[in-house]
């Protein structure tokens, strides 16, 4: 493609002192750049009420105006004004949250939503060690309420206790547990603790940087939740599923499929169902207090979810209260898209199906269930089952260790399997499909056998189990 003209022009000024009118003196070597004010100021405010304040005479406005950056090196900071001149920059690890810093120095509001989309579509960032040092504590707390980490809560505090170390050293402090927690003052309470393990948690309360008190009332808070919900699915276990209440937890663009999801899972009698949206844009993350009533939690993801690894943690602990939980494999268990789970639920290997990747999906040709386990619950009235003309699903499917399978498509590939992690925790099934029918979608799952019947009674078996 062909560069426009007016760009070429555009690269070929950036740091050419012959038709430059401001001067960078950057770093501790005193790196000279030379931009243009007029340029810089059209992007930022900033730099707009630098250069051209209300009180400057003619006179003062004619001189080449130097102006002194501490805070930048100098190769960040030409790519900055690369940025600036062309709208076009390069981000990478190594310099991603510098470039986040200088958007929000400068507000220059294009660039910061251009590195939060980066960040976001790269989850792992924050396993690198030491890598938010150097960044302004005040942007750190505006990155961590942004939520667009796509990473565990206890990765995202090993990076802050780093960060805190670092602050420390710089402000030539003592590395003391006090003198840290001081200057994290305005961080830690962004850090949600709830959503760690267990082991997680012992880990942050030997470090220090919390109240004893703080992280013990979690634990004793899970102790009472993991006895009270024992106690109720004991009650729910002798009953039938018109008893049982579902949450169907969701990321779904095209809203008219969830009343065909619930339509599915209250094939078995089942009358108690609630949604809850999970998606980017206007769907949340829902607290544990919210969730942890519930007897069963259906979820699927077919578009991005607000945060991949909040909702693998929430769904991780749920199981550990005792919850049933079904996940529907096609996009939530798929490597590398953003509606797919992550999180405790996914490195715990709290499921009974690995994730997998997209090129392993059947998108052609029909495909219908080969029993396994007949006398299962979830194979109850089952006689046949047809996935439709495409029949979505992971061909090359893998079970988890201590895994059970429960069905299978006649392509021998999983259709359904269950596993439960520990014996105080809830069961959950992965169904390997996809959960819209033909109703509303016209590649979705044939109503000619048992379909809906197979998805209610998963929900119902997790819930009554």
């Amino acid at each position: 493609m062909t560069e426009q003209p007016q760009l070429k022009l555009l690269h070929e000024t950036v740091n050419k002192k012959e038709l430059a009118d401001v001067k960078f003196v950057v770093g501790k070597e005193s790196t000279e750049i030379y931009a243009h004010r007029l340029l810089l100021s059209l992007v930022s405010g900033i730099w707009r009420n630098e250069f051209y304040p209300e009180s400057w005479d003619e006179q003062e406005r004619e001189n080449m105006l130097t102006v002194r950056v501490e805070n930048i090196e100098p190769e960040p900071f030409l790519e900055l004004l690369q940025y600036c001149y062309t709208q076009e920059i390069t981000l990478k690890e190594g310099n991603i949250f510098q470039h986040f810093s200088s958007s929000l120095i400068y507000q220059i509001g294009s660039l910061t939503d251009i590195c939060f989309a980066w960040i976001e579509k790269n989850p792992r960032l924050l396993q690198k060690k030491n890598c938010l040092n150097g960044i302004f504590i005040d942007h750190l707390i505006v990155l961590i309420k942004s939520g667009n980490f796509g990473t565990s809560e206890f990765e995202l505090y090993q990076r802050v206790l780093e960060y805190g170390r670092w602050l420390c050293q710089k402000n030539e402090q003592d590395l003391e547990i006090e003198n840290i927690k001081g200057l994290l003052k305005g961080v830690l309470p962004l850090i949600k603790l709830h959503l760690m393990g267990s082991e997680e948690l012992r880990h942050v309360d030997k470090d220090g940087l919390y109240n004893h008190q703080e992280v013990m009332e979690i634990f004793v808070n899970r102790s009472k939740e993991v006895f009270q919900v024992g106690r109720s699915r004991k009650k729910i276990r002798k009953t039938n599923p018109s008893s049982v209440h579902v949450l169907l937890m969701f990321a779904e663009k095209q809203q008219s499929w969830i009343p065909d999801m619930v339509r599915s899972i209250s094939t078995n009698e089942i009358k108690f169902i609630d949604c809850i949206n999970v998606g980017k844009g206007e769907g949340r993350v829902p607290h544990l207090d919210e969730v942890k009533h519930y007897d069963a939690v259906f979820f699927i993801s077919n578009s991005a979810l607000v945060n991949q690894t909040e909702i693998g943690d929430l769904l991780a602990l749920y199981l550990e209260f005792g919850g049933g939980l079904v996940v529907c494999s096609i996009n939530s268990l798929v490597e590398k898209y953003s509606g797919s789970l992550m999180g405790r639920i996914i490195d715990e290997n709290f499921l009974p199906m690995d994730k997998f990747e997209e090129k392993t999906l059947n998108t052609r040709g029909a495909r219908k269930m080969k029993k396994n386990d007949s006398k299962h619950y979830v194979m109850q009235g089952i006689k046949s089952f047809s996935g439709g003309r495409n029949s979505f699903h992971s061909r090359t499917s893998k079970v988890t260790e201590d895994s059970n399978i429960i069905a299978k498509w006649d392509g021998d590939s999983i259709l359904a399997a269950e596993k439960r992690k520990h014996e105080d925790f809830g069961i959950a099934v992965v169904l390997n499909m996809f959960p819209i029918s033909q109703k509303v979608f016209v590649d979705g799952f044939l109503e000619t056998g048992n379909e809906r019947q197979l998805i209610s009674n998963a929900v119902a078996y997790v819930a009554l189990h």
